[in-house]
């Protein structure tokens, strides 16, 4: 199913067929035998959508190729790809995804097996990805997997810069790398990340640059908070394209956007903000990162894709939103773990939204209400609709411990929509959503600390902005067909 609210058109649904006989030969690049053509027609009002799918769809014939000797697990040695292919040139494109534009091909393995089994296929209207390249309500995609080898492997190009894949080689290849948190810093501290092409200057990035173009991995718990989520890591699994580079940042006690306001450059951010210094051994598959805040990340080169949680935390660097459109038609298993260190006691739920920025439908009325743009005459509205029973995830509802008390429970919920959380706030009568235009302080009361680990503020206006006043980890472990 197509995300969005997005249609197959009719005359051009969705099929596999067997890819372009005028394809160019590459020594080092095995394409699928078959490729995916659909035409998407986008809903109103949206220029986005996304397909998810069993990799054998676009990837079978490249099995044997990933796993010759039929282990069950990728080859060091072989790695993905992905293209668009233009049925009448044979020119091939290389679709792997881009976080930037939001666009391209992700790859995960959804059973833990140790081999990717799922592609996901994101798309903008008019960009990379929609053959016409017009911005005309509509998607059409040829498309395939590929396979390319290559053996990919760390490289430590300034303190603060880590290129990461096959240096001998300028084809394009989906890694896989997993960053976790290992140590705390001090206080609440936001640790985010750039990918730079292998063409860029790492010297030359700008405060412009970070703003629009670097992502959110995580925030780091104050040290002195210390609260258990049992077995959760705060953690996050990234595909990056080869010979792509990486650097980190952290903005001490703040945001990078707070931090920001009013700057032009980033030596004007002064003190609260830094670039994280790598450690590495040349060609090796880890390093790790370390701050004078105390903080310390290990990062991991992966043989294989991200899993389940990878999938349905893809979007939270954008919004504290639960992505579950690639799984339409399937049920969702997992567990909570929730804790708090907070004197008011608040209970955590979860509501369906129609995309990442929380539009909620209005039937009434019949429009669609978008907290990125929400007028305040429609805030009532938005509160109401998010906290209607036709809404409400039940199975995602009750989320509620006393002060320093772990505690877990076990959930199903369906897949194929958007889940967004809200909290309220007993003590003060307060009711909080994800999105702060549906708030009636404006402030954002939800912050994601990993993924699929969201973190409550539950004082009007802000308070002390610590996000440990009550934190839900929210754990993925399966999936069933309806």
């Amino acid at each position: 199913m197509l995300a969005n609210g997005a249609k197959f058109d009719p005359s051009n649904p969705i099929s596999f067929k067997k890819k372009s006989t005028l394809l160019a030969t590459d020594p080092l690049v095995t394409m699928n035998d078959t490729m995916i053509d659909f035409k998407a027609i986008l809903n109103p009002g949206s220029s986005r959508t996304s397909l998810g799918f069993d990799l054998k769809a676009v990837g079978g014939s490249l099995l044997s190729e990933l796993d010759p000797d039929k282990t069950g697990v990728q080859k060091s040695n072989k790695q993905l790809s992905y293209y668009l292919i233009d049925d009448l040139t044979g020119i091939k494109t290389p679709f792997l995804y881009d976080p930037v534009e939001g666009v391209g091909a992700r790859f995960y393995d959804l059973t833990g097996s140790g081999m990717a089994n799922f592609v996901h296929l994101h798309y903008v209207d008019g960009k990379l990805g929609d053959m016409d390249g017009v911005k005309d309500g509509t998607i059409s995609d040829p498309s395939s997997a590929a396979v390319v080898d290559s053996t990919p492997a760390l490289h430590l190009l300034t303190p603060n810069t880590l290129q990461i894949g096959d240096i001998s080689i300028t084809v394009d290849t989906a890694l896989f790398v997993s960053l976790t948190l290992k140590s705390n810093s001090a206080d609440l501290n936001e640790i985010g990340y750039l990918l730079l092409n292998s063409g860029d200057d790492p010297n030359s990035v700008s405060l412009a640059d970070l703003l629009s173009k670097g992502q959110i991995l995580f925030s780091s718990l104050a040290r002195a908070s210390n609260l258990s989520l049992g077995s959760t890591q705060l953690s996050r699994e990234l595909q990056i394209t080869n010979n792509q580079k990486i650097l980190c940042f952290e903005t001490k006690g703040s945001t990078l956007q707070q931090l920001a306001v009013g700057k032009t450059n980033l030596a004007a951010l002064g003190s609260q903000f830094q670039f994280l210094t790598w450690s590495a051994q040349e060609g090796s598959k880890m390093a790790n990162l370390n701050s004078n805040s105390g903080l310390s990340i290990e990062l991991n080169l992966n043989n294989s894709a991200p899993g389940l949680n990878a999938l349905i935390s893809s979007e939270q660097s954008f919004a504290p939103v639960l992505n579950t459109t690639a799984l339409a038609d399937s049920f969702l298993l997992g567990s909570l773990s929730y804790n708090r260190e907070a004197s008011f006691n608040s209970t955590v739920g979860f509501y369906q939204v129609l995309d990442r920025n929380g539009s909620l439908f209005d039937a009434v009325t019949g429009r669609t209400l978008d907290p990125t743009g929400l007028q305040a005459a429609d805030q009532d509205r938005y509160r109401e609709l998010a906290l209607s029973e036709a809404n409400r995830a039940s199975a995602l509802d009750g989320i509620a411990t006393t002060n320093r008390a772990l505690a877990q429970k076990d959930f199903s919920v369906a897949g194929g929509v958007f889940y967004a959380p809200f909290a309220i706030v007993a003590s003060t009568q307060q009711t909080y959503f994800a999105f702060a235009a549906a708030n009636t302080d404006g402030v954002n009361h939800f912050k994601m600390m990993g993924a699929n680990v969201f973190g409550l503020e539950d004082m009007h206006g802000g308070g002390d902005r610590d996000y440990n006043d009550l934190l839900v980890g929210v754990n993925f472990k399966s999936y069933e067909p309806i």
